[in-house]
């Protein structure tokens, strides 16, 4: 037996204090903390050794996250905001009168949210997005 293959069976100490062997077994459960890309900067000959029920548990656990972010991504993306006057005229890089204009002629109406006059951010994005159709008005 050669003395590199010896020193790859010997217990090696990891950066991060923990003794491990040649195979490790990390269990993969909901409450693990451990960072493994940190710990594979720390320890990079580090051999895991894991059963393939674990593996699937582990996959099915990122994807099951995945699918939450990407919902939450698509229904912040989705939700309904109501910019005020100023934060439109900001957007649309238009003044006050333009608004005005736009109201009378119904390319873009506000509406009343608590009292105060908002606008619609889908109306602001149809704008952004040169979509002029808006009850056959022309901006």
């Amino acid at each position: 037996m050669n003395t590199d293959n010896a020193m790859t069976k010997r217990q090696t100490k990891c950066a991060i204090g923990e003794r491990v062997g040649r195979a490790a077994t990390i269990k993969f459960y909901k409450t693990m903390t451990q960072n493994l890309i940190e710990l594979a900067k720390q320890c990079p000959s580090l051999q895991i050794t894991i059963t393939l029920g674990e593996l699937v548990e582990a996959n099915n656990l990122l994807i099951a996250e995945a699918k939450r972010e990407l919902e939450q991504s698509i229904t912040d993306a989705n939700a309904e905001t109501y910019p005020s006057r100023e934060k439109v005229m900001e957007i649309l890089d238009v003044s006050q009168a333009t608004l005005w204009r736009w109201q009378k002629s119904g390319y873009l109406v506000p509406i009343n949210v608590g009292g105060k006059r908002r606008y619609r951010m889908s109306d602001v994005k149809r704008i952004l997005e040169g979509d002029n159709a808006r009850k056959g008005v022309t901006a």
